[in-house]
């Protein structure tokens, strides 16, 4: 029975995310503006990162006389078996890797969960529909809808820090090898190698259990056989880094410059005079982008069905600390996804409670992800992925904890609002869908009869 709920639980992930991400026609393999990866793939095998012009589009950096992208090259490498062995697939892979990235968070998902509900006693199912929540009434389902060239790196970089949170997790309970130093290493390189916010907090992980592995086999720590299996361990990641270096020092000139505003084709002179006056990272709007992101507003909510509607472009609290083209779009995850914050207090009421170092330490390492993305000049709805991670460990406590819903009323309490944490997230998502550029257009105007357009 068990295998029966998990097949029919991703045959349900599997249509969902194909409905948006083939545009509802079922076909994965169609043009999208997230083409610049497959210029880049084909760069890339020629030992170059430069694209053809007009590949990015608006998104252009032009350094040295060559276009480049400012993204990480993950999506791109993903790309590059794919365009040797289906030459004729070019400019028309985005909607299939992004089925693919919905489908490898939420096996990461499913996995943290069901190692959790089994520590907790508690059946399995919980772990599947934790999985479908967290798939399809989170900001997952916004980034498998939208193949943009940003949303896809974004993406790829969440699943592999989801997977870092269900591969450490399971190590708490069957104890720490080199197997599970490499699997870690692996997922650090390929979110650092996908958007480097999501790999902060997944480096000091993979430090922390890189000292777990040393010590727990200290008396041979000195042995050339040990070494040499803690170098294997870590040699994803450096691997990894190094690529990320050359891929740096090819782009903009020096392996340390992981972007540059000069030659973002973007870049108004109003917002070249604001980056100068606050930065592009500034800890002033962290209390203020931290309330947009996590708060309660009326703006968000219509008098005419479905009742909630993103805001385009995103209006924050304080306009003065940030600048952006006014093109971006934000309905806070408090409102879209209610139920993750409410596992998440949970979490937080669990973790006061029991106190459990791996947990409070995996927190704080995602709190500090969590700080950085609301340090940035802009809010926008796709950044809520950010939380996702912080949230989903948050969810681990709850699970552990003793405040978990046991009762048939609370459960079913629980799971009402889990249906309408999807249903809320699928009518924001179809509306943000709508205001897209590179949607096909029958989709967007089924989209647009369904639920109407918005605002």
């Amino acid at each position: 029975m068990r295998w029966i709920g998990l097949g029919a639980c991703f045959a349900v992930l599997a249509v969902s995310f194909g409905i948006f991400a083939s545009f509802g026609t079922g076909d994965l393999l169609q043009p999208t503006l997230a083409t610049p990866y497959d210029s880049l793939a084909k760069s890339l095998m020629r030992g170059e990162v430069g694209v053809p012009d007009g590949a990015v589009a608006y998104e252009n950096i032009r350094v040295n006389g060559k276009n480049v992208i400012y993204f990480g090259a993950f999506p791109a490498m993903l790309r590059m078996p794919l365009l040797v062995v289906f030459p004729w697939t070019f400019g028309e892979l985005a909607p299939l890797l992004n089925w693919l990235g919905g489908l490898f968070c939420a096996g990461a998902l499913y996995v943290m969960f069901r190692e959790a509900t089994r520590r907790a006693k508690l059946s399995g199912r919980w772990a599947v529909a934790l999985a479908l929540v967290f798939s399809l009434g989170s900001p997952v389902l916004y980034l498998v809808a939208v193949p943009t060239v940003y949303q896809e790196a974004i993406l790829w970089a969440l699943g592999f820090s989801l997977w870092t949170i269900a591969i450490a997790y399971r190590a708490l309970r069957t104890g720490w090898s080199i197997g599970t130093l490499f699997l870690l290493s692996l997922t650090t390189a390929g979110a650092m190698l996908s958007r480097l916010t999501f790999a902060v907090p997944l480096v000091a992980i993979l430090g922390v259990v890189f000292l777990l592995t040393s010590w727990t086999r200290r008396e041979w720590l000195l042995s050339a056989k040990m070494i040499g299996a803690l170098a294997l361990g870590l040699l994803p990641m450096v691997l990894g880094g190094l690529f990320l270096l050359w891929y740096n020092h090819a782009r903009f000139g020096s392996p340390l410059t992981f972007l540059t505003w000069v030659g973002y084709e973007m870049e108004s002179e109003f917002a070249a005079k604001k980056r100068a006056e606050l930065g592009s990272f500034n800890a002033r709007r962290v209390p203020f982008s931290f309330g947009e992101y996590l708060g309660v507003h009326a703006d968000y909510v219509t008098p005419a069905f479905p009742w909630l509607s993103p805001w385009t472009p995103a209006r924050p609290t304080r306009p003065d600390l940030y600048f952006s083209d006014g093109s971006e779009a934000m309905i806070p995850l408090t409102m879209a996804s209610p139920v993750l914050i409410l596992f998440s207090l949970l979490g937080l009421a669990s973790l006061v409670r029991t106190r459990s170092p791996a947990l409070i330490f995996a927190s704080a390492c995602f709190l500090v992800q969590v700080a950085l993305i609301c340090a940035w000049y802009f809010i926008t709805y796709r950044y809520t992925a950010e939380f996702v991670p912080m949230l989903a460990v948050l969810t681990l406590a709850a699970l552990e904890g003793p405040f978990w819903p046991k009762r048939r009323a609370t459960v079913s309490a629980l799971l009402a609002v889990s249906v309408l944490s999807v249903a809320m997230t699928w009518v924001s998502t179809a509306r943000l869908v709508i205001h897209q550029t590179g949607i096909a257009d029958p989709f967007r105007q089924y989209l647009i009869r369904t639920i109407g357009t918005g605002r």
